[in-house]
């Protein structure tokens, strides 16, 4: 179900490689490792979108396709997990972050008093709330890529062990009454 499930909702591989917006990375287009649906590169895929969608950098979407060409992750994946951040999502993202950060920098969190000018604001927004920022977006990142990941591979798994359970049990249960009915037509 779940590579199902992934094949249908990704782009077809070809259609993106054959795209206009493709011919000048025609060489990373090709790999069929950066587009398969195989458990272990959805699961890092996502994995890397969800931390570089967490991290407050701009090309949010170039980075996730950089890092999945390097560490051979699904592309689409790796793509629609960074697309998480979005302009709804920012600011509760970064705000998380934040707060994250000034907790294990034990700063105390952004307050601006009414006699601060903009000058002031400016700098002490650089130089002091800019390192929370950072290092709790970098641990929030982090922490959501491993919890999501590894629920997607868990996941994953159990499903191909169900499946697989069950198709065992029809296949003995389809044994059994094929040997019942044998043993009836003797008997009869």
């Amino acid at each position: 179900m779940p590579r199902r499930f992934f094949k249908r909702i990704l782009p077809d591989p070809i259609k993106v490689q054959n795209a206009s917006y493709m011919r000048h990375f025609k060489s990373f287009a090709e790999n069929r490792q950066l587009w398969t649906t195989k458990r272990r590169n959805i699961v890092w895929g996502l994995a890397i979108g969800l931390f570089i969608g967490f991290q407050p950098i701009i090309p949010h979407v170039l980075t996730a396709i950089l890092l999945s060409i390097w560490l051979r992750a699904n592309i689409p994946m790796a793509v629609a997990a960074a697309l998480l951040n979005n302009p709804i999502t920012l600011v509760p993202m970064y705000y998380l972050g934040y707060k994250v950060g000034c907790t294990i920098l034990n700063v105390p969190a952004f307050a601006m008093s009414e006699d601060t000018t903009k000058l002031e604001f400016i700098k002490e927004l650089f130089t002091i709330h800019l390192q929370p920022l950072m290092l709790g977006c970098f641990v929030t990142g982090l922490f959501f890529a491993l919890i999501c990941s590894f629920g997607l591979n868990e996941f994953w798994k159990w499903n191909v062990l169900n499946k697989r359970k069950k198709r065992i049990f029809n296949a003995g249960e389809s044994a059994r009454l094929r040997q019942d009915n044998i043993e009836k037509k003797e008997n009869d």
